[in-house]
């Protein structure tokens, strides 16, 4: 099992103030919302536009490490673990599971995988309902997947005893169509490293350059995060974002599962069917992002001494990112 946690208390449900009541109508009305975000283009600037759709309804406070420790969306509390307040991983041999959405997740049975620390993204917390799983850590970072799969999003903010990093932006999606008071996950708010909430973009690239925990390529969006409470790199999709927080928990033996990325303009997701599967951009930032992304990741974390071994046999990435190996070879009898 992951590392034990304080469990957080649950965001303040007393009656919110005035203040809150109109933010929330703001935050769902169309019309309202316009409004808004027009007040801050002209007050801000275009320096400050990965915030317009989220400002003013978030108050953070971070420490003198770049942890967000304090977050409320319309005047409500909510309780957040600080990134570097995560036990990491306590040997060498620690061993975690990665567990990604591609239709080869179809073919792992996961009753035969020894159980080990396991972080999912996205839809993979819809595996629950066929086998006995327990999610320690997850990661949601595209308020989309909010937007179009709010049922999935709802059953990942209702599991206890999982730690969920997430961005300020999907917290007030997940307010916007969920209700905040929903929240019973613990949560950890981790955000890009060029967008930081109401700060200039400009600046905050700047300053990532400068800093030794974060190696960036040529091209600034290529990049990878060695201290997640300094930002993240996406990377072009949600695993690699996983990837940077389980090297940061210190797991010395990751197994990627459902990283396929080749099929995905013609697969539906191991949970999909083809009459409601979703778009992807998979294939389409893989040149680009996704692979020149993880080629990075497999340098550094060779450095670390972390291996990674990818679980699928098709997966888009190749031998020579990380080694493929046959799932049945970590089953036990």
């Amino acid at each position: 099992m992951a590392p034990d946690l304080k469990p957080a208390p649950a965001c303040r449900t007393a009656r919110p103030p005035l203040l809150g009541s109109l933010l929330d109508a703001a935050l769902r009305s169309h019309q309202l919302s316009k409004i808004v975000k027009f007040a801050h283009r002209l007050w801000f600037g275009r320096h400050y536009r990965h915030s317009i759709d989220i400002w003013p309804y978030l108050a953070i406070r971070r420490d003198d490490r770049d942890n967000i420790v304090e977050i409320s969306i319309n005047r409500r509390a909510l309780a957040v673990v600080p990134a570097s307040a995560i036990p990491r991983a306590s040997h060498a041999k620690s061993r975690l599971h990665l567990v990604a959405t591609g239709p080869s997740v179809n073919e792992i049975d996961y009753s035969r995988i020894e159980p080990a620390p396991l972080i999912g993204v996205n839809g993979a917390i819809t595996l629950k309902a066929r086998f006995s799983l327990e999610f320690d850590y997850y990661v949601i970072i595209d308020y989309t997947f909010i937007t179009e799969q709010p049922d999935i999003a709802l059953d990942v903010i209702n599991q206890e005893n999982t730690l969920l990093f997430t961005t300020p932006k999907c917290l007030v999606y997940i307010h916007k169509l969920l209700g905040i008071e929903k929240l019973k996950c613990k949560l950890c708010v981790i955000e890009l490293v060029a967008e930081k909430y109401n700060e200039d973009s400009d600046k905050a690239l700047s300053a990532a350059k400068r800093n030794p925990e974060l190696v960036l390529e040529a091209d600034p969006t290529i990049g990878f995060s060695h201290r997640i409470e300094n930002g993240f790199f996406r990377g072009g999709t949600v695993a690699y974002v996983a990837l940077q927080i389980a090297a940061y928990l210190d797991y010395h033996h990751i197994y990627l599962h459902g990283i396929d990325i080749h099929n995905a303009e013609t697969h539906p997701r191991f949970y999909e069917t083809m009459e409601n599967r979703k778009k992807t951009q998979l294939v389409n930032e893989f040149d680009g992002t996704i692979k020149p992304s993880f080629q990075l990741a497999s340098k550094l974390l060779q450095q670390r001494d972390i291996e990674v071994l990818n679980l699928s046999r098709t997966s888009s990435l190749s031998e020579q990112i990380f080694e493929k190996v046959d799932v049945k070879q970590i089953y036990i009898s």
